[in-house]
Protein backbone atom coordinates (compact mmCIF):
# COMPACT_ATOMS: atom_id res chain seq x y z
CA UNK A 1 0.00 0.00 0.00
CA UNK A 2 1.18 3.23 -0.59
CA UNK A 3 -0.89 6.21 -0.03
CA UNK A 4 1.67 8.78 0.48
CA UNK A 5 1.73 9.27 -3.46
CA UNK A 6 -0.16 12.35 -4.63
CA UNK A 7 -2.87 11.89 -6.47
CA UNK A 8 -2.93 12.86 -10.10
CA UNK A 9 -5.02 16.29 -10.61
CA UNK A 10 -6.24 17.37 -13.38
CA UNK A 11 -7.16 21.64 -13.85
CA UNK A 12 -10.25 22.88 -12.55
CA UNK A 13 -13.05 24.45 -15.15
CA UNK A 14 -13.65 28.37 -15.11
CA UNK A 15 -17.12 28.13 -14.04
CA UNK A 16 -20.28 30.34 -14.87
CA UNK A 17 -19.57 33.70 -13.94
CA UNK A 18 -15.55 34.02 -14.05
CA UNK A 19 -15.67 31.81 -10.66
CA UNK A 20 -14.00 28.44 -10.65
CA UNK A 21 -15.10 25.27 -9.18
CA UNK A 22 -14.36 21.06 -9.13
CA UNK A 23 -17.37 19.75 -10.73
CA UNK A 24 -17.65 15.71 -10.65
CA UNK A 25 -15.00 14.49 -8.94
CA UNK A 26 -13.39 11.26 -9.66
CA UNK A 27 -11.20 9.17 -7.48
CA UNK A 28 -9.35 6.50 -9.14
CA UNK A 29 -7.41 3.89 -7.40
CA UNK A 30 -5.20 1.10 -8.19
CA UNK A 31 -3.68 -1.00 -5.72
CA UNK A 32 -0.92 -3.59 -5.96
CA UNK A 33 -0.15 -6.21 -3.17
CA UNK A 34 2.95 -8.34 -3.78
CA UNK A 35 2.98 -11.28 -1.31
CA UNK A 36 5.57 -13.87 -0.62
CA UNK A 37 5.66 -17.12 -2.86
CA UNK A 38 7.08 -20.16 -1.27
CA UNK A 39 7.38 -23.41 -3.52
CA UNK A 40 8.50 -26.19 -0.45
CA UNK A 41 10.89 -28.88 -1.37
CA UNK A 42 8.48 -32.36 -1.03
CA UNK A 43 10.42 -33.45 1.92
CA UNK A 44 9.21 -30.28 4.01
CA UNK A 45 6.75 -31.20 6.75
CA UNK A 46 2.91 -31.23 6.22
CA UNK A 47 2.50 -28.43 9.85
CA UNK A 48 5.14 -26.33 8.52
CA UNK A 49 3.43 -26.23 5.05
CA UNK A 50 -0.04 -25.25 7.08
CA UNK A 51 1.75 -23.20 9.44
CA UNK A 52 2.73 -21.05 5.71
CA UNK A 53 -0.48 -21.43 4.84
CA UNK A 54 -2.34 -19.73 7.72
CA UNK A 55 0.59 -17.01 8.03
CA UNK A 56 -0.04 -15.66 4.30
CA UNK A 57 -4.02 -15.45 5.17
CA UNK A 58 -2.81 -13.54 8.07
CA UNK A 59 -1.11 -11.27 6.48
CA UNK A 60 -3.79 -11.23 2.81
CA UNK A 61 -6.13 -10.04 6.19
CA UNK A 62 -3.84 -7.30 7.29
CA UNK A 63 -3.40 -5.93 3.72
CA UNK A 64 -7.27 -5.89 3.04
CA UNK A 65 -7.25 -3.69 6.14
CA UNK A 66 -4.92 -1.59 4.51
CA UNK A 67 -6.71 -1.91 1.07
CA UNK A 68 -10.29 -1.02 3.62
CA UNK A 69 -8.38 2.54 4.62
CA UNK A 70 -7.02 3.30 0.70
CA UNK A 71 -10.76 3.12 -0.14
CA UNK A 72 -12.23 4.68 3.05
CA UNK A 73 -9.31 7.50 2.18
CA UNK A 74 -10.33 7.71 -1.87
CA UNK A 75 -14.18 8.35 -0.66
CA UNK A 76 -13.20 11.47 1.42
CA UNK A 77 -10.82 12.89 -1.21
CA UNK A 78 -13.87 13.03 -3.37
CA UNK A 79 -16.76 14.42 -0.84
CA UNK A 80 -13.90 17.09 0.33
CA UNK A 81 -12.95 18.03 -3.36
CA UNK A 82 -16.94 18.26 -4.75
CA UNK A 83 -17.57 20.34 -1.43
CA UNK A 84 -15.12 23.05 -2.55
CA UNK A 85 -16.90 25.69 -3.21
CA UNK A 86 -16.15 27.46 -6.81
CA UNK A 87 -13.08 30.17 -6.14
CA UNK A 88 -11.90 33.30 -7.75
CA UNK A 89 -9.71 31.85 -9.55
CA UNK A 90 -8.74 28.23 -11.13
CA UNK A 91 -4.92 28.83 -9.20
CA UNK A 92 -7.15 29.42 -5.90
CA UNK A 93 -9.42 26.41 -6.37
CA UNK A 94 -6.49 24.56 -7.56
CA UNK A 95 -4.61 25.29 -4.32
CA UNK A 96 -7.85 25.01 -1.91
CA UNK A 97 -7.79 21.45 -3.51
CA UNK A 98 -4.14 20.21 -3.24
CA UNK A 99 -4.23 21.60 0.87
CA UNK A 100 -7.37 19.80 1.10
CA UNK A 101 -6.48 17.03 -0.78
CA UNK A 102 -2.83 16.76 1.29
CA UNK A 103 -4.73 16.56 4.70
CA UNK A 104 -6.85 13.48 3.80
CA UNK A 105 -3.40 12.08 2.91
CA UNK A 106 -2.14 12.92 6.09
CA UNK A 107 -5.10 11.58 8.22
CA UNK A 108 -5.09 8.70 6.08
CA UNK A 109 -1.53 8.34 7.39
CA UNK A 110 -1.85 8.34 10.68
CA UNK A 111 -4.57 5.86 10.08
CA UNK A 112 -2.27 3.43 8.07
CA UNK A 113 -0.06 3.64 11.21
CA UNK A 114 -2.58 3.53 14.15
CA UNK A 115 -4.17 0.01 11.75
CA UNK A 116 -0.16 -1.40 12.13
CA UNK A 117 -0.14 -0.30 16.00
CA UNK A 118 -3.47 -2.01 16.54
CA UNK A 119 -2.61 -5.20 15.01
CA UNK A 120 0.94 -4.82 15.79
CA UNK A 121 1.67 -5.15 11.78
CA UNK A 122 -0.55 -7.96 11.15
CA UNK A 123 0.42 -10.13 13.95
CA UNK A 124 -2.60 -10.05 15.89
CA UNK A 125 -4.20 -11.26 12.33
CA UNK A 126 -1.89 -14.16 12.48
CA UNK A 127 0.71 -12.80 10.53
CA UNK A 128 3.83 -13.97 12.38
CA UNK A 129 6.04 -17.62 12.51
Amino acid sequence: QDAGNAPEQREPAPAHGGRCATGPVTVDVTLTFVYPRWAPPPAVPARLRAQWHTILAGLRVHEDGHKDIVMKAAEEVQRTLEALPAASSCAELKQAASTAGHAVLERTRRRHDEYDATTRHGMTQGAHW
